[in-house]
């Protein structure tokens, strides 16, 4: 018998938990029109939850097979994003084709973040001075600014570097660059 494609396995639909129904029924068990996939959840140090089915003796992510009914192949090099950050909405609407650094800018902040904004860290410098470090991707080069509190609190230091690092997310958006209202939050 001759491999099934994505279209003749799987339908859109809005109102499947994982957006996905059978076509066909793949085992006994599952017959046509119920949900397609199921929803995973990975423990440990990056816990998250994600939809998989399984296909041809292998898994695929929902998300992926939602974008392929829809547009077709994803060309390499690109990767689907949720916009809403939620790896269970896989509705066509939520899902975007991107880079890996756009969809780096549509990440949440992590959850080691001591100065509460992606891209600022408190550092040492060799004579075990403490500052804060901002820091963007321009081009795929990061481009770095040090903060001291010279005359002035390390807060001060920190507020500082927050200041300019939003002033530079402002900027590259302005050409395109994609950062999100989610990114850092």
């Amino acid at each position: 018998m001759a491999e099934l494609s994505l279209h003749d396995l799987f339908a859109y639909d809005e109102t499947s938990p994982t957006y996905l129904t059978w076509k066909i029924s793949p085992s006994r068990r599952t017959k046509c029109g119920h949900q397609a996939g199921t929803i995973n959840k990975i423990s440990g140090k990056y816990p998250r939850s994600y939809c998989r089915a399984r296909v041809n003796g292998g898994y695929l992510s929902i998300h992926r097979i939602v974008w392929f009914l829809h547009h077709g192949e994803i060309p390499e090099g690109l990767i689907i994003d949720h916009v809403d950050g939620d790896t269970l909405n896989n509705k066509i609407t939520n899902l975007r084709l991107v880079t890996p650094s756009k969809n780096a800018r549509n990440c949440r902040r992590q959850k080691n973040n001591i100065s509460g904004l992606t891209g600022v860290r408190l550092a040492m410098d060799k004579g075990k001075f403490p500052f804060y470090e901002a820091y963007v991707h321009v081009d795929g080069k990061q481009v770095r600014r040090q903060f001291y509190p010279k005359g002035g609190s390390l807060e001060d230091a920190m507020s500082r570097a927050i200041r300019w690092r939003e002033e530079q997310i402002n900027q590259l958006n302005e050409y395109g660059a994609g950062y999100t209202e989610r990114h850092g939050k």
